[in-house]
């Protein structure tokens, strides 16, 4: 139900400012995601009438485009080469803040010290070799400035990049780029102009649009809703162990959804009352 309002929410944004509405499958981290489970998503959409407006874009198809926008950024120097894993970094960040007993250490991702940042790994294998093309993880420089930018629903938002989050991966150690590095460069190349998606991505943005900067784009509007939550104020997931969306009738299923987002009534059909709550949408959010 969790995924299902946010693309009804994401699919009501873009029909209230006569955009075009994207289905994009983020399976660049192939040991989490199968065929069988994107055939799924999008037959599931499809009973609910939301069908996306263009081509549907498969990340795991798009490595080579993600390395030409690595290779700009690699030749400004603002990689360089890791050898830390994650267990490592979250040991340090226990260390560090034993003194103080704070909870920094257990934030999500663990903010990364630049352990490797002088270490000069690229000459390792070869002063001649490209740090894209280490047999490890690849990190970008963060810089000190606090990032600022204004949610459609949250507000005024900021967060310096370096204290919470620290040099982060573009590029892991197994292989393929980020899901931060990937849905930037495929919100440059499809046009993005405005993503919706759930609250709990929220933490996401500022890495994102500090991406952007660097690659001299634009980033686009953001608009991050409530989260689906159970009894226990859990968020609903796999992880929580969230059934899954009942189509035996699909229109009730949608106004579920749709209550969720705070909008009322349902028509006789799925497409009245997506256009009645299209109406309503608008009213709701009607800035860019």
């Amino acid at each position: 139900m969790g995924s299902l309002v946010t693309a009804l929410g994401s699919w009501l944004d873009a029909r209230s400012h006569d955009g075009t509405w994207l289905i994009r499958i983020e399976d660049v981290d192939h040991e989490r995601c199968s065929e069988a489970f994107t055939k799924k998503i999008l037959t599931q959409l499809t009973h609910l009438g939301l069908e996306s407006d263009g081509p549907i874009l498969y990340q795991s198809q798009r490595h080579d485009i993600y390395w030409q926008y690595a290779q700009v950024l690699e030749e400004e120097s603002k990689f360089y080469a890791c050898q830390c894993s994650r267990k490592s970094i979250s040991l340090s960040n226990l260390v560090n803040t034993a003194l103080d007993q704070t909870q920094q250490a257990l934030t999500h991702p663990p903010v990364y010290s630049g352990t490797c940042k002088a270490l000069n790994l690229r000459s390792m294998q070869s002063d001649l070799n490209p740090i894209l093309n280490f047999n490890g993880a690849i990190r970008i420089h963060v810089p000190q400035e606090t990032i600022e930018w204004t949610d459609r629903r949250l507000g005024r938002l900021d967060q310096k990049l370096a204290l919470k989050v620290g040099d982060f991966v573009i590029k892991r150690k197994d292989g393929p780029f980020s899901y931060q590095w990937a849905v930037v460069v495929d919100d440059i190349e499809q046009h993005v102009t405005h993503v919706v998606r759930g609250e709990d991505l929220a933490d996401n943005t500022p890495r994102q649009i500090f991406l952007y900067q660097q690659l001299n784009h634009l980033p686009p509007s953001y608009l991050h809703l409530a989260l689906v939550k159970n009894e226990l104020g859990q968020k609903l997931s796999k992880q929580t162990l969230a059934p899954e969306l009942d189509l035996t009738h699909p229109l009730d299923t949608l106004k579920i959804a749709a209550q969720h987002l705070g909008l009322k009534g349902q028509a006789s059909n799925i497409a009245s009352s997506l256009l009645s709550w299209t109406e309503q949408w608008q009213e709701m959010y009607p800035g860019h």
